[in-house]
């Protein structure tokens, strides 16, 4: 059983292996594992989580978008990029299907690549099939945010970080205006 990542600081560091990952067969293992990885979902406060973030080379990831953290989006962000809650679903051995097309481009981050953001565009509608952590199948639609959420995790399993989708002038430091503040009202005091 792997060992949730640590806090370094106010971060939290994730094992990340760009690799394909395996299919995953449904056993007693799978619940305990499916436990773990939603602690560290928790712990890095954060809205998905894909399998190979935690050093499982799995095709397992999951999503929860709680009220506090849509309460917490500002009413017109919200509304442009369709954030709605999802109660903790997870997806095991998920085959995703783009349904609308459409790009939608946004800011994205991930804590396999912390402090940055970069815009990346990504289709409107998707489903996926999966299994739940029971093994039962279902299929699952979302668009907007929680289809850009479940792309996202989806590109983990491949492999793929939002920074080889992202558009690369757009990728920036998120923390510079906040660092460089500081820093500049040091000096003033001084």
């Amino acid at each position: 059983m792997p060992t949730a990542p640590q806090r370094d600081g106010s971060s939290i560091s994730f094992a990340f292996v760009k690799m394909r990952t395996q299919l995953l067969l449904i056993g007693a293992a799978v619940a305990e594992t499916l436990d773990h990885l939603y602690k560290v979902l928790r712990i890095s406060d954060t809205v998905g989580l894909a399998a190979p973030q935690i050093g499982l080379s799995w095709q397992v990831f999951a999503i929860e978008v709680t009220e506090e953290t849509v309460k917490d989006v500002h009413p017109s962000i919200r509304l442009h990029c369709q954030i709605k809650p999802q109660p903790l679903t997870y997806f095991i051995n998920p085959e995703m299907e783009i349904i609308n097309s459409e790009e939608l481009i946004f800011y994205e981050t991930c804590g396999s690549v912390e402090h940055f953001h970069a815009e990346v565009s990504r289709p409107k509608e998707i489903q996926i099939k999966a299994l739940d952590r029971f093994g039962k199948p279902f299929c699952w639609k979302a668009e907007g945010w929680l289809a850009r959420i479940a792309h996202h995790e989806m590109d983990h399993l491949k492999g793929l970080l939002y920074t080889d989708r992202m558009f690369p002038l757009t990728f920036e430091y998120n923390k510079w205006d906040k660092e460089n503040y500081i820093d500049e009202k040091k000096n003033i005091t001084n």
